[in-house]
């Protein structure tokens, strides 16, 4: 039987949206949740971490407000960038 490697990288939010948190700012993604807040529906959401600590909690359904990046997409923009 072939082996089948996998190989485990972080993901990575953008918001894209001039209205977005942080628009145009990579942030960490940690983990996907079910926020709940009052009088709003239930929403699933991205829980994303800037590079200065500071959190927030990204609606996954908004797919036209954001991008999700590799760990290599990363790597490329921020060698490009310097």
């Amino acid at each position: 039987m072939t082996e089948i490697k996998i190989k485990i990288e972080d993901a990575y939010y953008v918001g894209t949206h001039q209205y977005s948190f942080r628009s145009g700012e990579v942030a960490r993604v940690v983990g996907l949740k079910t926020v709940y807040r009052d009088n709003f529906p239930p929403r699933v959401c991205f829980h994303v971490i800037f590079a200065d600590g500071k959190d927030d909690w990204c609606p996954a359904e908004d797919t036209e407000n954001y991008k999700l990046l590799t760990a290599e997409e990363v790597k490329l923009k921020f060698s490009i960038a310097e």
